[in-house]
């Protein structure tokens, strides 16, 4: 962006003004979003949750900081440079709309991935991307991906993308035997749940 493109840094989404306001409610929102879907889950019967006996709270503690880079990284990645460059040659829907399809199709070897959670995964784009968009800079954008992944894999105990379980808080295991709503292998990313709540939240 910087040195081959020669755009400045704040083309990716860097502005300072109301930078901590956004970041804050940025969680909030990412942390709405995943608790909703997640709860509505175990609410219909498709889910249950339950209190893990003991948790590593230092070890949930490094996660959280790994999820904070993880996501900002690749909302820098898709958002920041490859949106905003889209942007500036061809119109705002063709630049949302492919970074969230390449943003999806960057987890194609994960575990579990299907064409819903293609689907799925393009809807948290096209959200993150106007959400982006509609605030002018990247860190609330940054802050939902990033609260999105530790809330769902470290709070809920649910696997990241098919990327497996982690030390948690709560452990959320699969009811049905319905791959279509419990995501499956992939985990509730997968899910038509899912599918709805983001369609709403675009």
């Amino acid at each position: 962006c910087r040195f081959i493109e020669a755009r400045y840094i704040t083309s990716m989404g860097m502005r300072k003004k109301k930078a901590g306001i956004h970041y804050l409610q940025g969680l909030l929102i990412g942390f709405v979003l995943i608790s909703s879907l997640t709860l509505l889950s175990a609410l219909f019967g498709i889910t249950e949750i339950n209190l893990c006996k003991s948790s590593n709270l230092s070890i949930i503690a490094l996660m959280l900081g790994g999820f904070l880079v993880q996501g900002m990284s690749e909302e820098f990645i898709f958002r920041g440079y490859l949106m905003n460059t889209l942007g500036g040659r061809h119109n705002p829907w063709t630049a949302v709309i492919v970074s969230s399809a390449a943003f999806s199709l960057a987890h194609i070897l994960n575990p579990g991935f299907s064409f819903l959670v293609f689907i799925n995964l393009t809807l948290f784009g096209i959200f993150a991307g106007l959400y982006m968009i509609a605030f002018d800079d990247i860190w609330g954008a940054c802050a939902i991906h990033s609260i999105w992944n530790f809330t769902q894999g470290s709070i809920y105990g649910i696997s990241v993308s098919g990327t497996g379980e982690n030390e948690s808080i709560f452990r959320t295991t699969a009811v049905s035997s319905s791959v279509l709503l419990t995501g499956g292998d992939f985990g509730i990313e997968g899910s038509i749940i899912t599918t709805i709540i983001l369609a709403a939240a675009c």
